[in-house]
């Protein structure tokens, strides 16, 4: 398994442990570089710019969650991950 692979699959299931975890609002795990995002249903790109500055590289958002293309394009330009939860 190469390591981008195995890269992939830690985050992958970080994803999944974040999201069963987490009920609050927002929790930051990890040294702040894994942050549950729980909106009113919508991520921003001013979101994005502000886990950008805590250091933030995965977002775990709730099922439903709408991102908006600027959010995504942000985050993917600063390299961050975005999770969807499925509950």
């Amino acid at each position: 398994m190469s390591r981008e692979e195995v890269r992939a699959l830690v985050k992958e299931m970080m994803c999944k442990i974040l999201a069963e975890l987490s009920t609050t609002r927002h929790v930051s795990a990890l040294s702040g570089r894994i942050e549950m995002v729980e909106t009113d249903g919508l991520l921003t790109e001013a979101d994005v710019i502000r886990m950008i500055g805590k250091g933030v590289q995965t977002i775990n958002l709730k099922k439903g969650c709408i991102v908006t293309p600027l959010a995504a394009d942000k985050a993917r330009e600063h390299s961050i991950t975005i999770c969807k939860r499925d509950m």
